[in-house]
């Protein structure tokens, strides 16, 4: 079994590391946390897809400077997400982090905004292809 394949059937996670000097592993979503995960996000999940676009749509060739599966979202969009579904989004993170909801609350927006973004590109495979197949039905 090559390495490439060893990444299909466990993969890592991704670390970041926050200003405090925290690094933090933003891992893949387990059958366990499917549940609860799938609880915290559903509210969140069309805009989070709308606001990102190129990471929907695997194969759209999309803005050609840009990668293809991360969010490229301006202050007031990410304010916005926040405002309108703030509990969802910090639950993802906990969930996908292992962190206390009290301390996802506890970070400036910039750190909760990467986190999040990390959850989205983790994760990305699975929200693409089988939870928005799901919610589309």
């Amino acid at each position: 079994m090559d390495a490439r394949s060893h990444d299909v059937i466990a993969p890592l996670g991704q670390d970041v590391t926050l200003a405090s000097g925290t690094t933090l592993t933003v891992k893949p979503i387990t059958v366990g946390q499917l549940p609860r995960f799938m609880k915290a996000i559903r509210p969140a999940f069309g805009a989070l897809v709308a606001l990102a676009p190129a990471a929907s749509s695997p194969g759209d060739a999309g803005d050609q400077g840009a990668e293809p599966d991360s969010f490229q979202l301006d202050p007031v969009e990410m304010l916005d997400l926040y405002i309108e579904y703030g509990p969802a989004l910090n639950e993802a993170v906990c969930i996908c982090t292992g962190q206390k909801l009290a301390d996802v609350e506890a970070l400036d927006l910039e750190e909760a905004f990467t986190l999040l973004k990390t959850v989205w590109e983790v994760n990305r495979d699975f929200f693409v292809h089988r939870v928005l197949p799901l919610l589309q039905r």
